[in-house]
């Protein structure tokens, strides 16, 4: 099984997506918690996971059942998360709500990872 370490702190636009749903769904943190346990177990697996195309396995999908939308996996959370190969560490970079929206466009998952990627080089000690 392919364990990997979640860190859902780096990336801006996953902290404001995240921020916006909490007025929403004040069970979301609870959700995620459980759900970030099962992908680090098996980041392939977990949580209905699904490796997007045009991003060669780095890129992956989750559904994520939420307590306060009373409803199961299929129509709460997606979470749109970064897998850095190198590291086993998974990003969450985009984070909505499947009622609201039907699913993230390959632009946005882009500048999304782009953004993340510039956090992660600033946070790169120098030398």
């Amino acid at each position: 099984m392919p364990v990997c370490t979640v860190d859902d702190q780096l990336s801006e636009r996953y902290q404001k997506d995240l921020k916006k749903l909490r007025r929403q769904l004040p069970h979301i943190d609870e959700d995620l918690g459980a759900a970030f346990g099962r992908i680090e177990s098996s980041y392939a697996s977990a949580c209905s996971a699904a490796a997007l195309l045009g991003f060669k396995g780095a890129v992956w999908k989750y559904r994520v059942s939420s307590q306060d939308a009373g409803s199961g996996s299929s129509q709460a959370l997606r979470v749109i998360a970064y897998l850095d190969v190198e590291t086993q560490k998974l990003y969450p970079v985009l984070l909505y709500h499947k009622a609201k929206r039907a699913d993230a466009k390959p632009t946005d998952i882009r500048k999304a990872i782009s953004e993340l990627k510039a956090t992660l080089q600033a946070e790169l000690p120098e030398g």
